[in-house]
């Protein structure tokens, strides 16, 4: 939304000057609008990607594994670490709900490792025992005092993580210190 309003602000600015010059250099006219039509672009595909991550199409149409599978091999273009995903015992069969709120879950740890974690390795692993559902995230990155783990909680997205959790009335368990990285699990009654 602030792209866009400056977007616009230049638009009026850029016209009101125009209206002003009785002659206005041709080149400079067209540089100005490539630029601005170049932005607009930039926003737009911004927009869409945003739309698309509020609804996953994708988790909708062939479920989470695939879905997953995306999301880590889009966001290891981005990434300076490297991320590895194993859904392989994965075989679980869950409602639309859970699965975006696993979804959720898996993003948001990835989103904290690019904020927060300086790390170089990502694994993360989705298995299905039984009755229940296992989810492994570990980072070797900086990790965190415990202790101070409200502190963090906020700046790091661990209360949505444990908000989600919460809701698919699972139990959370993280591992972490200063310097040695960070492990989370979740396991999940079926």
């Amino acid at each position: 939304l602030q792209d866009l309003i400056s977007l616009k602000r230049q638009c009026e600015l850029f016209l009101a000057d125009f209206k002003k010059d009785d002659n206005p250099c041709r080149e400079e006219v067209q540089d100005k609008l490539v630029q601005m039509n170049e932005q607009m672009s930039d926003v737009i595909s911004m927009t869409r990607e945003t739309c698309h991550e509020l609804r996953p199409q994708l988790l909708y149409d062939l479920g989470l594994v695939k879905a997953l599978s995306k999301l880590v091999a889009q966001q290891q273009e981005r990434v300076p670490f490297h991320i590895r995903l194993n859904t392989g015992r994965f075989t679980a069969s869950l409602d639309l709900d859970s699965q975006l709120n696993l979804y959720r879950i898996i993003q948001e740890f990835l989103s904290n490792a690019v904020k927060h974690s300086q790390a170089t390795d990502v694994l993360i692993m989705l298995i299905s025992i039984q009755n229940k559902i296992v989810l492994h995230y570990e980072d070797d990155g900086v990790g965190f005092d415990q202790e101070k783990t409200s502190e963090h909680s906020m700046s790091m997205g661990l209360s949505g993580i444990k908000e989600r959790v919460r809701a698919l009335d699972g139990r959370l368990r993280i591992e972490t210190s200063e310097g040695k990285g960070f492990k989370a699990d979740i396991e999940i009654e079926l």
